[in-house]
């Protein structure tokens, strides 16, 4: 959206006011009341919402006056060229709007406008208007599902725009339509994931906007577009998860954004763009473990949403996204402890969500973003150890969305915030020790999964939340010691996700998930002392896990997914008592992991599975009175958790993880009769246990 630009709005409505004055002084020159549509589809593009008298929107009032025009002359070229205006204008604008009739205004278009291109062939102008329609209709049959016809459209309005730009290479328009053609068909091959035929047309569309920059650098619409080739790269570079160029392309969009932005009477949309461009280059080098970049684009997106607001304060574009801006940067600076600063974003974000809330009262996505902003501050909270603060947050949230529901009872979307909300805070509550409120929370947010999935078995979100809601609730029995109940919460789990890759048998994602669910499920076996079934599900597991990696043999998550299969053999291989195969077993996954961090991008997020996978194979080798090899093996594990330990200062869970390694270096010094190394591992763990707790 972008705020309406009064100064335009009062020219238009004079010309249209002389245009007007001019047709009723000569009402049989079709001239002057060709004048007329123009200057109501001037007014319409600058203010929308504008209506006549009788309440008609002024673009459907141009479109009328234009088809009447149109048949009293019979189709005469003029008429003809303002009635396809109108019908494109038109168009777009019921598009916007979700109107399936842009479908139909587009096809006429089109028809009139071949008609015209046959009689006169050598028309550039009427030709590139063809082009444009053909785009148009693609992006509208796209938009309906309907994408072979789609495509077909698509084809079409490439190779008219290819035509012209050949025939006229110094013409910078038409190099610049063949470029937009080229990035409405890379568009088109996103959306259903051929990404490397995407990439080769927003390439195509790159070099031609680039040639007009090189050729017109004055002319700030070729950087403008040339950015948002840069930008449609970034963005199918990171879906294919190349983030490293995605990043790269990011950056030159950053740069272009910030150049055509110098001057002071910037339009707020291309401002807002330039924010954009901040925020893709911090999601980006968060993915890539670039905390302190990503913290500072975040803050610049925000700095420049903060002054939209100020300058357009009745805007509720700019409230949303000032507040999500806020909403996002409090996650980069949660995620790096910082509590603080943290619980102050979402605290902004809630007042102008509530602001949003108080402005429409029946818009339900206001409210819903008021409560995950209380959702925010209450986890924060809890982290900060302030729980009746946390508290009052979660039961304001939770009372919101709780009467959004009641108002909209066929909402799913809101049903499923509800359950999220529920689930996330009992998360947190389990860390935190709090069992009995968490498991209160699991309870309520599974019974709305539950009636989600009954509503539509065949929708995977609710699916999805329900294993995963499922899984904790597993966890939470399982450190409750409630054992039955967690294998039979985990055998629940391992079922929804099955049923998820039934229904996408292609989702890497979801074949990985069923693996994870088994080795949970394996788990809860072991520990109740079924090992004989909790074999046969990790070799289940470790099959499932070869084959995934076979389909995607360089993707990380999947090659780390395969380590910890191998870790959790081993786990079963010792409870067996088959000490070589759980040594080995060990060995392996060690290796593996240790591989996967040398060689990833983001190598912080291996240290923790790294680190206690050499903590399983030092447990076992001080059983087995190996205690030098035990030491060896839980030095590297402290390696792991004391750079995860500094990364995540605050964290409890990582501090006591790194006190349960030191409580385990103990061991193994005692077992080698080196009490002093031994005793200094001790006070190391009676540390951090002092300052974050024992383990609850």
């Amino acid at each position: 959206m972008t705020p309406p630009d009064h100064d335009r709005e009062e020219a238009a409505l004079i010309n249209l006011a002389r245009a007007e004055q001019a047709a009723a002084r000569r009402p049989g020159d079709f001239r002057l009341r060709a004048e007329v549509v123009r200057a109501m589809l001037d007014l319409a593009e600058v203010q929308p919402q504008f209506a006549t008298r009788d309440g008609t929107p002024a673009i459907e009032h141009a479109l009328a006056l234009a088809q009447e025009l149109y048949d009293e002359q019979e189709g005469a070229a003029p008429y003809a060229e303002v009635y396809v205006d109108a019908l494109v204008q038109a168009g777009s604008a019921a598009q916007s709007a979700g109107d399936s009739i842009a479908i139909e205004r587009f096809r006429r278009a089109i028809h009139v406008l071949q008609r015209l291109v046959d009689l006169d062939p050598k028309d550039i102008g009427l030709q590139s208007k063809l082009g444009t329609c053909h785009g148009y209709l693609a992006i509208a049959l796209d938009d309906s599902g309907q994408s072979d016809e789609a495509f077909d459209h698509y084809r079409v309005s490439l190779a008219l725009s290819d035509q012209i730009a050949k025939a006229h290479p110094t013409d910078s328009r038409a190099q610049n339509n063949l470029a937009l053609a080229h990035n409405a068909i890379g568009h088109h091959y996103g959306e259903t994931e051929q990404l490397t035929d995407s990439i080769a047309h927003h390439e195509k569309s790159l070099a031609f906007n680039r040639m007009l920059v090189e050729r017109q650098p004055q002319e700030s619409y070729w950087a403008y577009c040339l950015a948002t080739d840069h930008e449609n790269l970034c963005d199918a570079h990171a879906r294919g998860g190349f983030l490293e160029p995605a990043l790269d392309h990011a950056r030159h969009a950053l740069e272009l954004r910030q150049r055509i932005c110098e001057p002071a009477d910037t339009p707020a949309d291309w401002l807002a763009q330039l924010a954009d461009s901040h925020r893709d280059i911090a999601e980006l080098s968060q993915e890539q473990g670039l905390r302190t970049d990503a913290i500072e684009h975040f803050r610049a997106a925000l700095s420049i949403f903060e002054g939209l607001l100020q300058e357009f304060q009745d805007d509720e574009e700019f409230l949303f996204r000032t507040a999500d801006s806020h909403l996002v940067l409090g996650y980069a600076l949660e995620s790096q402890q910082q509590y603080e600063e943290s619980l102050t974003c979402y605290r902004r974000a809630l007042r102008l969500d509530e602001q949003l809330s108080r402005r429409q009262p029946e818009e339900s996505r206001w409210h819903a973003n008021a409560a995950h902003c209380h959702l925010c501050a209450s986890l924060v909270l809890l982290a900060l150890g302030r729980r009746d603060q946390s508290r009052e947050h979660a039961d304001r949230g939770i009372a919101i969305l709780d009467e959004q529901v009641r108002r909209n009872p066929d909402s799913t979307a809101l049903r499923t915030d509800l359950a999220t909300f529920h689930s996330e805070l009992a998360n947190a509550l389990t860390m935190h020790g709090e069992r009995g409120a968490a498991l209160n929370h699991f309870e309520v947010g599974l019974e709305i999964d539950r009636q989600l999935v009954r509503r539509d078995s065949k929708a995977k979100l609710p699916l999805a939340n329900l294993a995963t809601t499922l899984d904790s609730m597993s966890a939470l029995h399982e450190q409750a010691g409630d054992l039955e109940r967690a294998i039979e919460f985990s055998r629940q789990a391992v079922s929804a996700e099955e049923t998820l890759v039934k229904l996408d048998p292609e989702s890497t994602e979801y074949q990985g998930r069923v693996i994870q669910a088994l080795m949970h499920y394996a788990s809860n076996l072991r520990e109740f002392g079924d090992t004989d079934k909790a074999m046969e599900t990790m070799q289940r597991s470790r099959r499932l896990a070869r084959r995934l990696k076979r389909l995607v043999p360089r993707d990380e998550f999947v090659a780390g997914l395969a380590a910890q299969v191998q870790r959790g053999l081993g786990l079963v291989y010792r409870d067996l008592r088959e000490h070589t195969a759980a040594e080995q077993a060990f060995l392996d996954a060690a290796h593996r992991l240790a591989e996967i961090r040398q060689e990833s991008k983001n190598p912080d997020a291996w240290c923790g599975p790294e680190a206690e996978t050499y903590e399983y194979l030092a447990e076992l080798l001080v059983s087995l009175g190996r205690g030098h090899e035990a030491l060896d093996a839980v030095t590297q594990a402290l390696q792991g958790r004391k750079r995860a330990a500094t990364l995540a200062a605050r964290d409890p869970l990582v501090q006591r993880d790194l006190a349960g390694c030191h409580e385990l270096a103990a061991e193994a010094a005692e077992a080698v009769a080196d009490l002093d190394r031994a005793s200094e591992h001790r006070r190391a763990a009676a540390q951090i246990y002092e300052e974050f707790g024992e383990d609850p």
